[in-house]
């Protein structure tokens, strides 16, 4: 079924699986990543994101959709379409073709330039959901080395935990990040704290704490603004005929895929449920914003980083 250049059903949906999906206070992983369990994969790159997959998720309902006739459905249409190109082309391109794909985006969301689009509409999702996944990177990393733990009542707790907190379905796996934090102090006596997985768990501990988390997300929005500060000087100098080299566009060019990927998700979900690509975003800046809000001041550590529900 051929639209706009490409096969929904093939090329570019293939293309899209095999990425971190965050849904909530759950992480399901796609096939696709280095494998590190015998059924299952999971992400090795910390900006890859849950939108890859959230998108390939999309792909059924766009079907149901076609043929296009909104022009704006048409136009995000066109972006996925980008954004698949930028994939296959080296850094410098792949930046360009990224950044056209959030101005575009940013164009119909707020008519305000793709930086500061993305710093209002995306900023708080990135954060959240690198917490997330160090979290889930944690506990998968322990659950996948529960054969080699030496401890027989060990090893049973780690396979019972992995039982209960893992869900398959076709092509992957979700878990239970709730259950696997509450698991997190027994992770931490289970593996030695001077070997690589020991000292991810007892820096998990030490991170997941209520004190903690506010300290995190500042440092992590300053992260942010560097990172953004740096994508947006390496565009410039691109788009002006400025000196720019592949190493630099390289240091940003996963993270200006990530918020493309995260702005196109977006997009498409709200004109799916036929809504405009400016509603889409506001409804999903007002959740994160009340994410962001309630953190501080949140009860445990569950409620701070799973927050409201979408």
């Amino acid at each position: 079924m051929a639209l706009a250049g490409f096969n929904i059903g093939d090329t570019l949906w293939r293309r899209m699986t095999g990425y971190l999906v965050t849904i909530d206070d759950r992480v399901q992983v796609l096939a696709g990543f280095e494998a590190i369990r015998a059924d299952a994969h999971r992400a090795n790159d910390i900006y890859q994101d849950a939108m890859d997959a959230e998108l390939a998720e999309l792909a059924t309902k766009l079907r149901a959709h076609l043929p296009i006739t909104d022009p704006e459905f048409s136009e995000v249409v066109r972006a996925v379409h980008w954004w698949e190109q930028a994939r296959r082309q080296p850094p410098l391109a792949a930046v360009l073709l990224h950044v056209r794909v959030l101005e575009l985006l940013s164009q119909r969301a707020d008519d305000t330039p793709w930086q500061k689009y993305v710093d209002d509409f995306q900023q708080a999702r990135w954060v959240r959901h690198l917490m997330m996944q160090q979290l889930h990177g944690v506990i998968d990393a322990c659950l996948s080395r529960a054969q080699m733990v030496a401890n027989q009542a060990d090893r049973d707790y780690l396979q019972e935990l992995g039982q209960r907190i893992t869900t398959y379905q076709p092509g992957g796996y979700a878990l239970d990040l709730r259950e696997g934090f509450n698991a997190l102090p027994e992770l931490a006596r289970i593996f030695d704290p001077h070997d690589n997985i020991g000292r991810r768990v007892q820096d998990a501990v030490s991170r997941f704490t209520l004190p903690a988390l506010p300290a995190w997300l500042a440092d992590l929005e300053s992260d942010w603004k560097l990172t953004l500060d740096r994508l947006r000087r390496v565009r410039n100098a691109l788009a002006h005929g400025g000196p720019v080299d592949d190493e630099s566009a390289e240091t940003v060019q996963a993270f200006v895929e990530q918020l493309a990927r995260l702005s196109l998700a977006v997009a498409l979900q709200g004109l799916l449920e036929a809504k405009t690509v400016a509603v889409a975003n506001q409804e999903r800046k007002q959740w994160i914003d009340r994410w962001k809000t309630a953190l501080p001041t949140a009860a445990n550590v569950p409620d701070a980083l799973f927050g409201p529900t979408p």
